[in-house]
C-alpha cells in the first residue's frame, strides 16, 4: 500500500489540519499535541514536511507528528 504524502498543513478554529496528495483532508484538535497548543502563530507556522512525506517537523519548538496520528484519530 502506498502512503499518501502530506502536502499541506494549516490551522484554524483551535485544530491542526493537514491535506494529503490523495486528496484527504485530515485533523485533530490542538488538545492532542500540547506543545503546539502552547507554541506561538509563528511558531506553528514553520513547519516542514519530512523527506517520506509522512511526518511535519517543528524545529524551533522540538515537535514530529506523524500523518498516521492525524488520520487515526
Amino acid at each position: 500500500m502506498i502512503m499518501a504524502k502530506i502536502t499541506k498543513v494549516w490551522f484554524e478554529g483551535g485544530r491542526i489540519y493537514i491535506a494529503t496528495n490523495d486528496g484527504k483532508t485530515y485533523s485533530r484538535p490542538l488538545e492532542y499535541f500540547p506543545i503546539l497548543k502552547e507554541a506561538t502563530d509563528d511558531q506553528r507556522e514553520a513547519w516542514k514536511i519530512n523527506k517520506f512525506g509522512d511526518a511535519i517537523r517543528w524545529e524551533e519548538i522540538d515537535e514530529d507528528t506523524p500523518v498516521e496520528f492525524l488520520r487515526h484519530g
